[in-house]
């Protein structure tokens, strides 16, 4: 950018320096007004002092001179007086006749003084004449003159050499400063986008003063004058961009009045006003109408669907309640429409197949375990047939795990809220004496992968206690046995207890070692599942057994 070359016309220190020049010679001529003025009173007041020395220091000689009429000393006296310094004319005057005279009356400017020349006599003042002293007023007036014209001429100089260094230090540090500052500006080019303009440095030293704040304020609206043009040439891409916006989108975009008639509409909607019958000027069917006045009303975004033809749109009303306009957004959601509704259809196909598969694992599992039972016929040792019977309770406890997601909504996970109750139930059946089964199970859903191991323990220490615990006693009484099922979360874990109020364990008791078919799958079903396992001893008597696993859901 090519900026218009500006040239220094009238120099600031030229300037400063005529008007400190003028100024200094305006102050110098009334100071020295002021002086001569001075000067003339002081030697006015000099001069009547010289008067009135005169009168009495010589008034009593001239008054006997004049008493003995001795004229010759009378006009000794008087040329002593007017040879004076300052005097012009000394005359005594006796019955307004000149008597005796020394010097020459003169139309000057001049100080007039008369006294009256008096001698006492017989206890009388008589006067003999009038005493007339003239003093020169010219030579006072040439001496103020004198004074004055020294001071101005010396104010002068003092004023001419005190204008020439501030002239001289102006131009050093003031002038020039201005000057590079002015060159910076006349230099300075804003085209370049996005590239900072250069600062403006002074060629001075750092001293805080007003031409270094200048410099710093001149830098600093450099950097927001340069951001400002970025933020407005963005906003003005942005605006740009924005205005081709409804035309590029290749979705529909409508704009439709509060009354429902369409005062726009992109390229991207000629196929759907087409397949309406609507152009622009015209009224929209529905849902359009009513979605349109109801996001009016309510002065927000409303969203609904709409079908056209064979094709299904959604859309998104926008109201600009201040223009009086809804922007309608739309957008061919029928593959879309098509897709989900073809994942639902494979979703229920693959539910119900999944459903089938857990129905017929529960059915090869029951007929597992009928076929134990039907082979338990066939054993006549009460051992083997306790043998039997507890793996048909194994497998009867697996079998509950696919009865249960066969009937529940979630296929891939098992509410052990309800689970848990019903597999003890069935165990507890098998119990010789009456056994109150107190339950505490939380809301917890575990997958199939879990709920299995868990089950399969919750089934052997179940039985455990059945086997061990509630028996009739030798003298054929029974009593009343509790078992305590809980299982809660805890600090990430989860935790499934056991108890029961019977005999408790022996004290030296260890389920790893413990040789029994039962205790060694609870603990290999423990470690599969990750967890830890505990057996001891409740306070109040009775064994309880304690396992924590992690939750996957924590």
């Amino acid at each position: 950018m090519n900026a218009p070359a500006f040239a220094v016309t009238a120099p600031l220190s030229s300037r400063l320096l005529w008007r400190i020049l003028l100024l200094s010679l305006a102050l110098t001529m009334l100071l020295a007004g002021l002086r001569a003025w001075w000067e003339y009173a002081a030697k006015l007041k000099e001069a009547e002092g010289l008067l009135d020395g005169i009168v009495s220091t010589q008034g009593d000689s001239l008054s006997n001179s004049l008493w003995a009429m001795d004229t010759g000393q009378l006009v000794l006296q008087l040329e002593g007086i007017a040879r004076l310094q300052g005097m012009r004319r000394a005359a005594v005057i006796e019955n307004s006749r000149l008597l005796a005279e020394s010097g020459a009356p003169s139309s000057a400017r001049r100080l007039h003084r008369e006294a009256p020349l008096v001698r006492d006599h017989g206890g009388k003042r008589i006067v003999l004449g009038t005493l007339v002293l003239e003093a020169d007023l010219d030579l006072a007036r040439a001496q103020a003159l004198r004074a004055a014209a020294i001071s101005i001429g010396f104010s002068v100089f003092l004023a001419g050499l005190v204008s020439l260094a501030i002239f001289l230090l102006t131009r050093s540090m003031v002038s020039r400063h201005l000057v590079e500052a002015a060159r910076h500006f006349q230099d300075l080019d804003l085209a370049p986008a996005g590239t900072p303009p250069p600062a403006l440095r002074l060629d001075k030293r750092w001293a805080g003063d007003e031409l270094d704040i200048l410099a710093l304020a001149v830098n600093h609206m450099q950097e927001r004058v340069g951001s400002s043009r970025s933020q407005a040439e963005q906003a003005d891409r942005q605006a740009r961009s924005l205005a081709r916006f409804p035309e590029e989108n290749p979705s529909p975009v409508l704009r439709v009045d509060a009354q429902g008639t369409l005062c726009f509409a992109n390229q991207a909607s000629a196929c759907f006003l087409d397949a309406m019958g609507r152009t622009i000027g015209q009224r929209l069917d529905e849902p359009f109408l009513t979605e349109t006045r109801l996001a009016f009303e309510a002065d927000s975004v409303r969203q609904f669907s709409a079908a056209c033809g064979k094709r299904s749109f959604a859309f998104a009303a926008r109201p600009v309640v201040r223009d009086g306009y809804v922007n309608l957004y739309g957008m061919d959601v029928t593959e879309r429409e098509e897709a989900m509704a073809a994942m639902a259809r494979s979703l229920a196909e693959k539910e119900i197949l999944l459903k089938e598969i857990h129905h017929r694992v529960k059915n090869n599992l029951q007929i597992v375990s009928s076929l134990l039972f039907l082979q338990m016929e066939y054993v006549s040792t009460p051992r083997d047939r306790e043998l039997f019977a507890e793996s048909q309770k194994r497998i009867q406890a697996m079998a509950l795990v696919h009865e249960e997601l066969y009937g529940a909504q979630d296929l891939s996970s098992v509410n052990m809220a309800d689970y848990a109750p019903r597999l003890v139930e069935r165990v507890l059946g098998g119990a010789d004496a009456p056994v109150r089964l107190e339950c505490d199970v939380a809301d917890i859903r575990l997958p199939v992968t879990r709920s299995i191991p868990c089950g399969l323990i919750l089934n052997e220490l179940t039985m455990n206690a059945v086997k061990h615990a509630f028996r009739i006693d030798k003298a054929n009484h029974t009593a009343e046995g509790v078992l305590r099922v809980s299982l809660r979360r805890k600090d990430g874990r989860l935790a499934l207890e056991v108890a029961d109020n019977g005999p408790g364990l022996p004290t030296d008791f260890d389920i790893s070692a413990s040789p029994s078919l039962g205790m060694t799958l609870v603990s290999s079903l423990t470690e599969q599942l990750d967890g830890t396992i505990a057996a001891g001893n409740a306070p109040g008597g009775g064994a309880v057994f304690r396992l924590e696993f992690p939750d996957d859901h924590a």
